[in-house]
């Protein structure tokens, strides 16, 4: 339980759990920030995120290792390998049935929650990796433009995640849109 208006960051899959506590909890909510979020899918990306849950299902080592071929560039693969082995480690050691559970809402809780996204009235910044290729620039420019007075910003040469790849960049992206505000003089 929060103990009053919280600042809520979610990124990814928690980006639409942060997006339906601002919807269910408003009273809780201080501030919105969804980094890596999805939005608004089109027909394609939606055909292409379930299939990509279908290959998780059928073949779940081949499925984690395409994701983390996904989420991470080239460059920052050969730069940090150990960092793709260990996320790649973590999605292989996942319990498979509650991967697929999770899965299930990613593929789908864009699609419920855009029609309701206008009545989120707390403070929000969309935020994602230029290169991301699953929560796009356009994704997170269409999400800003959802909710009202919100902020889409997107981050060059990143990808999916921004937590690793650009923790000093998100951080101060979160810290500028949770901090004091200045007052108009």
């Amino acid at each position: 339980m929060l103990e009053g208006p919280t600042h809520v960051v979610g990124f990814s899959l928690g980006a639409l759990v942060a997006q339906q506590l601002a919807l269910t909890r408003p009273e809780s909510v201080a501030s919105l920030t969804l980094v890596s979020s999805v939005a608004d899918r089109s027909a394609e990306e939606r055909s292409a995120v379930a299939g990509r849950r279908r290959r998780a299902a059928e073949d779940f080592e081949a499925s984690a290792r395409a994701t983390v071929e996904r989420w991470f560039a080239p460059e920052w693969r050969v730069r940090e390998p150990s960092r793709a082995e260990a996320v790649l480690g973590t999605l292989l050691a996942t319990d498979r049935t509650s991967y697929l559970a999770c899965y299930d809402v990613f593929a789908t809780a864009d699609a419920a929650l855009w029609p309701r996204l206008p009545r989120i009235f707390a403070p929000t910044l969309a935020i994602t990796g230029a290169d991301d290729p699953g929560s796009t620039p356009e994704m997170t420019r269409r999400l800003a433009g959802q909710i009202p007075g919100a902020r889409a910003t997107v981050l060059p040469g990143a990808r999916h995640l921004l937590p690793l790849e650009r923790p000093g960049d998100l951080t101060r992206a979160i810290l500028q849109h949770t901090g004091p505000q200045e007052s108009p003089e």
